[in-house]
């Protein structure tokens, strides 16, 4: 194709350029995305890149929001208007849905961070705040629910992972371990002794403390 040809295409948009990159990240992986790819996939010179991006990194960086961004966005959509099992399912299998559909994405989210990037920082927030406004209806305080959190996040990017990489045999039918570990996560959750602070173990026994007054947890709704 003449350059003349190029020329009078459509101009070309940087969100189409994110877009063609994430979508490359996601079926070939992140480690393999070049800017040089990406042109071909928009039909474009790679100089032409430039308009948009600055650097690859950059354009690592701008696949790591859009991943954070739809997840976001999926995990609220997910726990609107429910709390407790019913949100914590809905979150959870929205989570475990994003990660296997957008690996790159995904990837790219977990792994680039940056404390100094507003964008990247409301984005990541977006996330936590979803998954933390679930985890606290159970009546958790602020320290337990983000032990839960923590935990919660750790599982279903694990069992992704590995769901990702085919490192689940077909029988028993993974659809049924990961309802195993809703369910796990549900009845820990509504025991009200998990997550357990350390301090209300008892030195003696190492088990919990008899409840006090103001103990026991009354479930709040901030999905």
């Amino acid at each position: 194709m003449s350059d003349g040809e190029k020329t009078s295409k459509v101009r070309l948009r940087r969100d189409a350029v994110i877009l063609a990159a994430a979508d490359i990240a996601d079926r070939e992986g992140l480690e393999t995305l070049t800017l040089a790819g990406v042109a071909a996939a928009v039909d474009r010179h790679v100089t032409s890149l430039y308009t948009h991006v600055d650097s690859l990194t950059s354009l690592r960086r701008d696949v790591a929001l859009l991943g954070a961004t739809e997840l976001g966005e999926a995990l609220w959509v997910a726990a609107l208007g429910r709390s407790g099992v019913d949100a914590l399912d809905r979150v959870a299998r929205a989570y475990r849905a994003y990660a296997v559909a957008h690996p790159g994405r995904y990837y790219a989210m977990t792994m680039i961070r940056n404390d100094e990037d507003e964008e990247i920082v409301r984005a990541g927030d977006r996330v936590t705040t979803a998954i933390r406004a679930v985890l606290s209806s159970f009546g958790l305080d602020a320290e337990q629910t983000i032990h839960a959190h923590r935990i919660f996040a750790s599982a279903i990017r694990g069992f992704a992972l590995v769901e990702y990489t085919r490192g689940f045999v077909l029988y028993p039918d993974p659809n049924e371990t990961f309802d195993e570990l809703i369910d796990l996560f549900s009845a820990a959750l509504t025991s009200s002794v998990w997550p357990m602070r350390r301090s209300d173990l008892s030195a003696e026994t190492g088990e919990p403390m008899p409840a006090g007054p103001g103990a026991k947890r009354e479930p709040e709704n901030h999905a």
